[in-house]
């Protein structure tokens, strides 16, 4: 027995040095430097990842930024007419607004920039906005100036979207006020609130749309010596605007809008300022848009010419619990 048990312990031990002689064998043959490189080389070919170089990840970066930028939903803004659209920010999406206007009177003119609007879809159909400080100079006029204008905010809601959108009929209503934060030039120290209904109607390609706005504006007197506190005076500015959209064979939403507009601004105790102006919005991809706005004025207080220019910018969203999609239907 003790024999037996001897020679079985041997050809365990026999057995078992075979087997892992075997193994390493297998493993050197198989996962051997040369064969670990050229398995590499192939799988880099095959996949193409294996170029992590800042060109190409910043290649690959710039299109998945194009993609997210090219999904719905379809930017909608309310520059740069002034008639604002009846449409609001997707519930939870962010949207700025920006650009530059620039009006030429009789004698001088005037600069505002970057007439930044920062809209938040906050509510079903209903957004807050803000309206930040504009950069203003006006010179060759006796009253020359210059300096940030107040901060607006203000408010947006549709009306019913989901029984009008079937008639192509939209409604919005807008609410808010101006805070006194501007430069001392430029701002009177006065809450001034006001209150704007817009209206559009679409047929086919064509929209028909009006705004009708209550401003209590408050302005200093021209003889400031006489009385140094400002007056309100309640401001009526009705605009009529028809919209053109344009949309290619392979689009898959409208990417131009083209619209003459008509604008009036009535004071009380003052002259009316009448314009007519043109202008062009672009969208190259869905959350992207860029704008260009000429015009004349129509009567003596109004400017002789002006135009503007601007950019605007979908994000996305910015309130992800908002389990209610985003998507909606755009118009114009």
């Amino acid at each position: 027995m003790g024999e037996t048990g001897i020679n079985n312990s041997a050809i365990f031990r026999t057995s078992l040095f075979r087997l892992l002689s075997s193994l390493a064998f297998v493993f050197i043959f198989i996962y051997s430097p040369a064969q670990t490189q050229a398995q590499a080389a192939a799988s880099s070919k095959k996949s193409g990842d294996a170029d992590l170089s800042p060109i190409k990840l910043a290649k690959k970066g710039y299109r998945a930024f194009i993609r997210a930028q090219n999904e719905p939903p379809v930017i909608c803004t309310d520059r740069n007419s002034v008639t604002p659209h009846p449409n609001v920010v997707p519930l939870g999406y962010l949207q700025f607004e920006n650009g530059s206007t620039f009006d030429l009177y009789r004698r001088g003119g005037d600069i505002i920039l970057p007439e930044t609007e920062v809209r938040l879809g906050t509510w079903l159909d209903g957004e807050v906005r803000m309206l930040t400080p504009n950069y203003i100079t006006a010179s060759g006029t006796p009253g020359d100036f210059r300096g940030a204008s107040d901060i607006q905010i203000s408010i947006k809601q549709e009306l019913e979207r989901h029984i009008f959108n079937n008639k192509g009929l939209d409604i919005g209503v807008i609410a808010g006020l101006t805070l006194p934060s501007g430069s001392r030039s430029v701002t009177t120290g006065q809450v001034d609130p006001f209150v704007q209904i817009i209206s559009f109607y679409r047929r086919g390609k064509y929209t028909l749309g009006t705004s009708h706005s209550i401003f209590a504006v408050s302005e200093f007197p021209e003889d400031i010596a006489l009385n140094g506190q400002p007056d309100r005076n309640i401001t009526y500015q009705p605009t009529a605007i028809l919209f053109r959209h344009i949309k290619g064979k392979n689009d898959q939403y409208e990417k131009t809008d083209i619209w003459m507009e008509y604008a009036g601004l009535y004071t009380e105790g003052g002259f009316p300022r009448q314009i007519i102006d043109f202008g062009v919005a672009h969208r190259p991809l869905r959350r992207h848009q860029v704008d260009f706005r000429f015009g004349f004025g129509l009567s003596q207080e109004s400017p002789r010419a002006f135009l503007g220019f601007g950019y605007s910018w979908l994000p996305g969203k910015v309130i992800p619990f908002y389990k209610r999609p985003g998507e909606k239907r755009f118009r114009p």
